[in-house]
């Protein structure tokens, strides 16, 4: 064991950033400042990417920073709801090494079929529409993919599927701000914003900071917050108590200056709706969660034309 005379502080770390100039595949594309910085948005497969997109209104990126706040039950019960709205929904399943769509939304059973367009995206029961590794892979089976197999695999969700005309394509992203985040937003240039799910804790404020950064550097407008198991109402006394604390949400939405669009309490017809394959808002419709929900859906809504009108002018 060191001595603390031993001890000294670490100021650099021995790896290597020495830049290769491959800019597709560079997880650091959007905040690079070289000036040999390509653009590459006529290369590979963008143009076929940009064809396939540009037959869809709204793409909603939902990004958490942080694992385990409830992004990919927001992103399921989003669609559903705004399905029963009388739009069109596909879901995106971009978490690679733990795709849950499937399971959120009962299709554990079905394979992927490639039509003359492209892969074509599995229907559910709930009229929303599903593309995930997880109708490819097993369930317990483990994805070890690297860089550019996760690019690659990006790149066929969103060139090589028969998504077709689409008003909203909600993109269920992984924790943190890597491989698949960028090439999402590299590929998909005219996303439409970001949906920034948290809880209340310090820890998850932090990370979304991260996500909402990224997503300043590439250039996509952030949709507004979301907080996530906020509060839980007892069932015998109805005594609210903040478990995992409450306003953190908020607070980071006044923080990046975007709307904040409520918050999601704690209640076990989430879990059971996830684990059951049947949405919350549908399986609970009459929840303190569903209830609070469909507010906030409504602010989505409204948040998402307001941009889609700043946009056009």
């Amino acid at each position: 064991m060191a001595s603390p005379d031993d001890t000294f502080e670490i100021l650099k770390m021995n790896v290597d950033n020495s830049c290769d100039f491959v800019c597709e595949a560079c997880s650091r594309y959007f905040g690079c400042t070289l000036p040999e910085k390509v653009d590459i948005n006529d290369r590979g497969r963008m143009d076929i990417a940009a064809k396939k997109m540009a037959q869809i209104k709204y793409k909603i990126a939902v990004l958490s920073g942080k694992g385990g706040v409830g992004k990919t039950t927001t992103a399921t019960n989003l669609a559903v709801s705004l399905q029963t709205r009388g739009n069109s929904v596909c879901i995106l399943d971009s978490d690679f090494d733990s795709p849950s769509v499937p399971r959120m939304m009962g299709v554990t059973d079905v394979r992927l079929r490639a039509g003359r367009n492209g892969i074509i995206p599995v229907e559910t029961e709930y009229g929303v529409t599903a593309m995930s590794v997880g109708f490819i892979i097993e369930e317990a089976e483990v994805v070890t993919w690297f860089h550019d197999m996760r690019r690659a695999a990006t790149e066929e969700f969103c060139a090589n599927v028969a998504y077709g005309e689409l008003d909203y394509l909600i993109i269920d992203l992984p924790a943190g701000t890597g491989t698949e985040t960028v090439s999402v937003m590299q590929y998909i240039r005219d996303l439409s914003g970001a949906l920034l799910v948290t809880m209340a804790s310090e820890v998850a404020q932090a990370t979304a900071r991260r996500a909402a950064t990224l997503c300043r550097d590439a250039g996509v407008p952030v949709i507004g917050v979301i907080e996530n198991m906020s509060g839980f109402d007892c069932p015998n006394c109805g005594h609210n108590t903040a478990v995992l604390r409450s306003g953190g949400g908020e607070n980071l939405a006044d923080e990046l200056n975007v709307p904040f669009l409520g918050r999601v309490p704690l209640h076990h017809t989430v879990a059971t709706g996830s684990d059951e394959g049947r949405p919350f808002v549908l399986g609970a419709p009459d929840s303190e969660a569903a209830v609070a929900f469909r507010t906030v859906v409504d602010n989505f809504e409204a948040s998402v034309a307001r941009l889609s009108a700043q946009a056009a002018a």
